[in-house]
């Protein structure tokens, strides 16, 4: 023992530099005493003190007397004027004038105070190196409280040592600080004012004290400890739309429409203003969205909850992504599924179809927009095609209004019209609910109408329609086919083929129509025709409008026999005309005569048709004549009846033009091949000819020009007997000497075309042809 040479101690002029500001950390304990310390310019001890940055509990960084380096936040070392040992953390050893940042390491470490006494801590940390640089602004989110919204950084501001932040805009202030227990907190004004942040709470905290870590970079907890993955606290701002636009077709209408986004924060949340400036959407002091008028908001500078119509508190979710809104009511706050924020006006519908009933069908039709065009600023549309102009316009008293052209006379600047809604609180016509609508009267109050409705979605619209009426007006029967025109807001058929024009048509009473040139020279501005529906339509297509009428001698009458349906009917291809002396085939060609189809003669040197007349006779003809009374020549085969849309095979009698005028026939038409002999003998006139002659057998199923043909019975590859456009023909495949053939001769015991004498065909070796 004695004295010992140390050649590290040495004497100054000049003190060494003390660090401007000190970074503590303390994961294990003690980690309260984290943060930024400042240095001050007291001295402890005869070397730098340093205090703890911002607002919250005082805690300094100070040499006691035993020469090593102290953190404490208790207010006892203040008293004692640093002349103790006392603190939460400690140098492993005396400093002997080391700075606080030089000692780290197991020799140089730092300690920390425990029920055992002083244990080194090798994850203390005190530097000079900064925190990591906090962010200028953080976004909290969390459902169902109102301790959200963007938090902006106070520059040169600390609570507890740590970055402070306070909830942007105006309204009810709210702070996120470190608190005095190391941990991050989310509290109102009772922690600045009150506890002047020397505290712990708050509505929201992070789990564990934070240790440097940033708001953003620890998990958090509701109040009361739950964890909750619905908080989050981030540096990502939302974007927030230019414009909010709100639809209340229930209640609160006048405070629908479009409201934009103002510079001004309100709770850490944007604002928005109304077009009129007179409405404010804003974040109420219970963390609610508020519509609310301008006056009763800015008078108590937005720390306020007060509007007409209101969301749960929200926890960050902007107003175009609340599900559910309240209506404020004389019964108190209603939920209301109506209510709903959109980041834009409705995209008007381009066409809207009204159905109405009740003696507002003439009302109903297609409405098409009229693009570039407003009435108060909201949509126009007008009732699509000829006939009567009708409007579907937004009224000055805030209600969707149907008129005619006086409304557009004035301007669109009144409240006219034969139907109106509620107020419609910016919502489209499509999008109010069943029983918004009601009739106008000239005077007094409307009267409630449910069954009006503006749709969105067209009617399907069939291509063609087909119209059966057998028990009068027969003419008016056939195919129709949609026209690219409208009338009186409903689509237009045009009857199909040559002949008399037929149009079906919704005229201005709101019936369907059947007439001719006539309503199309007054452009379907009119009632005209002898077939309508027996009600109004109000929007059903004619094959849905059910009863019908027609007007015949007498006058109207309705008529439970007229059908309209939907697409064409079926034709059947082939028709079989059977007489008393022969029988024919007609065939379905691609054309139409007074919205019929046609079929002709398939037979060679037959130049015959088959047709409906304009009054409405199935006619078998060598000309088409437009009537029966137009001078049909002799022999002229006609249905007994008018058609009335019937097919020929399913007319029961028909009659025949002689000389002594229209005689009953006893004449068939049918849809299958006539009735034919199973079994024919052919002969050959001289004898012989064993290859030709016995029976021929009819083939089952089998068809040559649409008749059945019959094969030799002796052979499978034998002659066959078959119909042709030119005739009947016998043919071989067996070669035969031509100047030899014979005459053949065909029978059975039943009467039929195909039986006579076949000669044979100059030219076509082993062929015969029936004379």
């Amino acid at each position: 023992y004695g004295w010992n040479k140390d050649l590290q101690i040495s004497f100054s002029i000049y003190p060494p530099p003390a660090p401007e500001r000190l970074y503590i950390t303390s994961p294990n304990g003690f980690q309260k005493l984290s943060g930024e310390y400042q240095l001050s310019t007291s001295h402890a001890n005869g070397h730098p003190l340093w205090q703890r940055a911002g607002w919250g509990e005082e805690a300094y960084l100070y040499s006691g007397r035993s020469g090593k380096w102290y953190v404490v936040c208790k207010q006892l070392v203040v008293q004692r004027n640093f002349e103790c040992n006392l603190g939460g953390l400690v140098s492993s050893h005396p400093h002997a004038g080391l700075p606080p940042d030089a000692f780290s390491g197991s020799h140089r470490g730092w300690g920390i105070r425990s029920q055992c006494g002083w244990e080194q801590d090798e994850d203390i940390r005190i530097g000079t190196h900064p925190f990591e640089a906090p962010s200028a602004s953080l976004w909290v989110t969390s459902r169902g409280l109102k301790a959200t919204g963007r938090f902006d950084l106070l520059e040169g501001q600390f609570a507890n040592g740590f970055p402070l932040w306070r909830r942007a805009g105006l309204g009810a202030a709210m702070w996120l600080f470190s608190g005095n227990k190391g941990k991050w907190c989310i509290s109102d004004h009772t922690a600045a004012e009150q506890y002047k942040f020397r505290c712990n709470s708050g509505f929201m905290l992070s789990e564990a004290a934070h240790v440097g870590l940033l708001p953003e970079q620890v998990p958090w907890s509701q109040e009361g400890g739950s964890s909750s993955s619905a908080v989050s606290v981030t540096t990502k701002l939302p974007a927030v739309p230019e414009v909010m636009y709100l639809i209340s077709p229930n209640g609160q209408q006048r405070k629908a429409g479009t409201y934009q986004l103002v510079d001004t924060l309100c709770h850490g949340y944007p604002v928005w203003k109304s077009s009129d400036g007179k409405r404010l959407l804003y974040t109420g002091n219970d963390g609610r969205w508020y519509f609310g008028g301008i006056n009763e908001v800015t008078v108590s500078d937005f720390n306020c909850a007060s509007g007409v119509v209101c969301s749960d508190p929200h926890g960050g979710v902007l107003p175009h992504e609340i599900g559910c809104w309240q209506l404020w009511s004389e019964e108190g706050w209603l939920l209301d599924e109506g209510i709903s924020v959109w980041l834009s006006a409705p995209k008007a519908q381009r066409q809207l179809y009204l159905v109405c009933r009740n003696g507002s069908e003439r009302l109903a039709g297609m409405y098409a927009l009229l693009e570039g065009q407003s009435a108060n600023s909201l949509p126009l549309w007008k009732r699509e095609g000829l006939g009567e102009d009708l409007y579907l316009y937004s009224g000055s008293d805030g209600k969707w209004h149907v008129g005619d052209e006086e409304v557009a006379r004035k301007g669109f600047d009144c409240d006219l019209g034969s139907l109106c809604s509620c107020l419609h609180g910016a919502a489209m016509p499509n999008m109010l609910p069943s029983g918004a609508w009601e009739r106008c009267r000239a005077h007094g109050r409307g009267v409630p109408d449910s069954s009006v409705a503006f749709m969105g979605r067209l009617p399907e619209y069939p291509v063609e329609i087909s119209i059966l009426s057998p028990a009068g007006q027969q003419k008016v029967a056939g195919r129709y086919l949609l026209q690219n025109c409208w009338a009186n807001g409903q689509p237009i058929w045009k009857r199909m083929g040559h002949g008399e024009e037929l149009w079906m048509y919704s005229g201005t009473s709101g019936y369907w129509h059947v007439a001719g040139v006539k309503a199309v020279q007054k452009s379907f501005c009119c009632t005209l025709g002898n077939l309508a529906t027996a009600e109004a339509h109000g929007g059903l297509l004619p094959f849905q409008a059910g009863q019908w009428q027609l007007r015949d001698a007498d006058g109207w009458r309705d008529d439970g026999e007229v059908k309209v349906l939907r697409g064409p009917l079926s034709f059947p291809p082939v028709l079989y005309l059977v007489t008393e002396h022969s029988d024919a085939i007609y065939e379905l060609v691609a054309e139409f005569l007074n919205g019929q189809p046609l079929w002709k003669c398939s037979e060679t040197g037959k130049e015959s048709w088959l047709y409906s007349t304009t009054d409405g006779f199935w006619c078998l003809s060598k000309k088409d004549y437009p009537t029966l009374g137009s001078g049909c020549s002799l022999g002229t085969l006609a249905s007994l009846q008018p058609h009335g849309g019937s097919m020929p095979h399913l007319c029961e009698a028909w009659q025949v033009r002689s000389s002594s005028g229209w005689e009953t026939s006893g004449a068939l038409l049918q849809t299958n091949p006539p009735e034919s002999p199973s079994v024919l003998h052919v002969e050959a006139v001289g004898g012989g000819w064993e290859a030709l002659v016995g029976k021929y057998w009819r083939l089952t199923g089998e068809l040559i020009h649409h008749r059945h043909l019959w094969r030799q019975a002796s052979s499978k590859e034998g002659p066959i007997l078959f119909s042709t456009p030119d005739g009947w023909l016998l043919q071989t495949s067996n070669p035969l000497d031509e100047s030899t053939l014979p005459q053949l001769q065909v029978t059975a015991l039943q009467r039929a075309d195909m039986l006579g004498t076949y000669q044979p065909v100059p030219g076509k070796r082993g062929c015969w042809k029936l004379q």
